[in-house]
């Protein structure tokens, strides 16, 4: 052994390679000078051109090989250990700009193979795959702009901050075991942060607020037992560039901060489904260019702001599920709304008259309310109204034969609380002085 063990690495290299590759490195614990070797640059990249044939041929490497040394460095069935994970990267990976890899698809089919093994009688076995990580070699990557994963597992390395040129992390269906590192701020040029269906417990990370470039920031937990909690930190305002905020299905609660209103690139901001209470802050009507708001499904109250009408360029205004009372006549200045959802609150009273004005509207959904009264004439002037959900206390109001002239020429969609029975959809006839319905059944 001690003979063999002595020749140099260059000799040694191919002879070990007439082992198999599993094998050989079960034996680096016999030798140090085995361990040496195997792990050596040269070994390995001897090892990978082996492996994946392609290589030798193809040094600037097709979509093929690539394709080939992805499997192999994001293995779920055979992780390689980490030294082969980083000539991958040093040797093969150093120009990337992109990366992405769908690490859960892999990981599903392997453990539906693993576990019929025993029905279908495998042969050889198949072994339990394993998740993984997000490896440390991910972060030898000097030019890597955009990196996308599915379905890692464990944490994200501080090493992170040597990605100095990311402007893009996409981490979807991932289990995180630990909060984001404190160096995630040192990504300078970051405009995309987002974790989809991901688990990411604990409170809102507050260092993400030094991420000055950031241009969307979106949080969806996996799970009640791992959503975001806590308040939103008043630094959310330091995100000036910020365009979209999506917070939505967390746990997140006490008030919207002010400082919300210093995001004056934001179009879309969504915060719905969480526990958020409190007044909707007047500050919001200081983004000026917000064409989507959607805060349903929190314990907001209070009036809707009059600065709601300076949002000149919102379509979307989405509210239900909350405790507010006051619609402004200020919203008559949403000239481009098509979608306003604001059942299923405390309004009461007349239907608000600015709603007469908002001309492009083509979605009015204020059911679940305490609203009284008739259906309004000018309801007629909604021209491009296509969903309509009403009080289930309104739908046998008396309206004008014009108003149901126009649901049946536009073939306008009516829905009204059916919490009593399954009733989903009324259909008009025309002619009628009342508003007479048709029970149209889920079924």
């Amino acid at each position: 052994m001690h003979a063999l063990t002595s020749l140099p690495t260059e000799v040694l290299s191919p002879i070990f390679l007439w082992v198999s590759i599993p094998e050989v490195y079960k034996c680096i614990r016999i030798c140090r000078r085995i361990k040496d070797i195997v792990t050596s640059k040269h070994f390995i990249i001897s090892a990978l051109k082996q492996s994946i044939p392609r290589l030798q041929h193809e040094p600037d490497q097709s979509t093929e090989s690539r394709s080939d040394l992805m499997k192999l460095f994001f293995s779920v069935a055979a992780p390689p250990p980490p030294w082969i994970q980083d000539v991958i990267v040093d040797v093969y990976w150093q120009d990337n700009v992109r990366l992405t890899y769908d690490v859960l698809n892999e990981y599903i089919e392997i453990m539906n193979r693993y576990e019929n093994r025993n029905t279908i009688h495998l042969r050889p076995k198949v072994k339990e795959p394993k998740k993984i990580g997000f490896t440390t070699s991910l972060c030898r990557m000097p030019n890597l702009a955009d990196l996308e994963l599915i379905g890692i597992n464990g944490h994200i390395p501080p090493d992170i901050g040597h990605l100095g040129k990311l402007e893009s992390l996409k981490l979807i269906h991932c289990d995180l075991t630990s909060p984001l590192p404190d160096e995630i701020q040192l990504l300078k040029q970051l405009r995309r942060l987002i974790l989809f269906q991901t688990t990411c417990s604990g409170p809102f990370p507050e260092v993400i607020c030094q991420l000055a470039s950031l241009r969307e920031l979106k949080f969806r937990s996996k799970s009640p037992s791992t959503f975001l909690n806590g308040t939103i930190p008043v630094s959310i305002g330091n995100l000036t560039n910020l365009e979209i905020l999506d917070l939505s299905g967390n746990n997140l609660s006490g008030s919207i901060p002010p400082e919300i209103g210093d995001l004056k690139e934001l179009m879309i901001l969504n915060l719905a489904r969480n526990n958020f209470t409190g007044e909707i802050p007047g500050e919001i009507g200081l983004l000026t260019k917000l064409k989507s708001i959607l805060l349903s499904e929190n314990e907001l109250s209070g009036p809707i702001p009059v600065q709601i009408g300076n949002l000149t360029k919102l379509s979307r205004l989405i509210l239900h599920h909350n405790r507010l009372s006051v619609m402004p006549d200020e919203m008559k200045l949403l000239p481009n709304l098509t979608h306003l959802d604001v059942s299923h609150n405390q309004f009461s009273g007349a239907i608000p008259l600015g709603t007469k004005y908002l001309s492009k509207l083509r979605v009015f959904y204020f059911g679940g309310n305490n609203f009284s009264g008739p259906i309004p004439p000018w309801f007629t002037e909604l021209l491009r109204l296509k969903e309509l959900e009403m009080c289930s206390d309104q739908y046998n109001l008396p309206v004008s034969t014009d108003f149901v002239r126009l649901v049946n020429a536009n073939e306008i969609r009516c829905y009204f609380d059916g919490s009593q029975c399954n009733v989903k959809k009324l259909i008009f006839s025309t002619g009628q002085s009342h508003l007479q319905f048709y029970i149209e059944n889920d079924n």
